[in-house]
């Protein structure tokens, strides 16, 4: 089975590496809330929460991450 490549565009001065520790992040809060997602997409909701750090001036660093995934998780469709 040939596995599926996707293009994607990773925020300003991403790197691949930041979006699979954001990756990470968002799983362990989705599935602290029970909530079971495929690769797909929590690589578009990590891509998300990394757009809205860089555009409100945060970085990628993990503490950053957790604070925007957690406050866009808990406001938007993601919801339990």
């Amino acid at each position: 089975m040939k596995e599926k490549q996707m293009n994607i565009t990773l925020p300003p001065y991403a790197t691949a590496e930041d979006l699979q520790k954001c990756m990470v992040i968002v799983r362990e809060i989705l599935d602290s809330k029970a909530i079971n997602i495929n690769e797909e997409y929590c690589q578009a909701i990590a891509l998300e929460v990394m757009g809205i750090s860089y555009a409100k001036g945060g970085d990628y660093s993990p503490e950053i991450i957790k604070s925007f995934a957690e406050s866009n998780l808990k406001t938007s469709k993601y919801k339990e």
